[in-house]
């Protein structure tokens, strides 16, 4: 733990708790652990999630299970993802990825940057404090904004409630309130956030009923599959599995 920022939540949190709250929640450990943190300073966030894909079990039946043990509804919104994915027309069969690329032309939609989706949605909820779970672990950059600028950000009205922890903090934390991850951590380490070579695989083995709304709407798909096969394992994704996988469910069901 970094005991300067953590120092420096201590002394922000007495404006916080006055504030309305907003968490940005992706069902990752960070923001699992933010949302613990939060209820035990006494605050009561609302809960956003972007999903990339409405629908997918895996990450339905862990949405449900968050509601019922923290007793707050999940406010779900699209995804920016999505719409790239479409957009590109990337993993759809030739013929439709180009009529996809011709509709969007035509109608002259393009895609939001996240930065602009956050404010335009932020706008739903005037007053409120937008809370994200970014660690100072996170990597060089994020660490050095961190101890510049600090993990409350009046200004932006964001502040980061994780952004002391390391690793090992943030499992602590999760193992201390006896709450679940989801399936994602067994599988590849992290959240489910869209298709990809890493993540196409394991769902497609692990998840039927979630790689068959995937397949669904994006029938190439089972090419990343092939592409995970040929590449050697990626030690990221390993020791993440091997730090977080005994905090997450077995199954798709999220059954505990």
């Amino acid at each position: 733990m970094d005991d300067k920022i953590r120092e420096r939540i201590e002394r922000e949190l007495p404006a916080l708790i006055k504030r309305p709250q907003v968490l940005s929640f992706s069902c990752g450990a960070d923001s699992v652990a933010s949302l613990i943190r939060m209820r035990e300073w006494g605050m009561k966030p609302k809960l956003l999630y972007f999903e990339f894909l409405p629908g997918l079990p895996m990450v339905e039946n862990y949405l449900k299970y968050i509601e019922d043990k923290f007793g707050e509804p999940v406010i779900k919104f699209q995804s920016i993802l999505f719409y790239q994915f479409m957009i590109n027309g990337l993993l759809q069969k030739p013929g439709v990825r180009w009529e996809l690329w011709e509709d969007a032309m035509e109608l002259g939609f393009a895609v939001p940057k996240q930065e602009a989706a956050n404010k335009w949605i932020m706008e739903l909820f005037p007053e409120h404090m937008l809370s994200i779970g970014i660690r100072v672990s996170d990597g060089i950059f994020r660490a050095k904004k961190l101890r510049e600028r600090g993990p409350v950000e009046w200004g932006k009205n964001e502040w980061y409630p994780v952004a002391d922890c390391y690793r090992s903090d943030i499992v602590r934390i999760i193992e201390s309130a006896g709450v679940k991850l989801p399936v994602d951590y067994r599988l590849f380490g992290r959240s489910f956030e869209s298709v990809r070579h890493w993540t196409a695989g394991p769902i497609r083995k692990h998840c039927p009923k979630t790689w068959a709304v995937i397949e669904e709407h994006f029938p190439m798909a089972r090419l990343l599959c092939a592409q995970q096969a040929l590449l050697p394992d990626n030690p990221d994704i390993k020791s993440r599995v091997k730090t977080y996988a005994h905090l997450a469910f077995e199954t798709e069901e999220c059954i505990a």
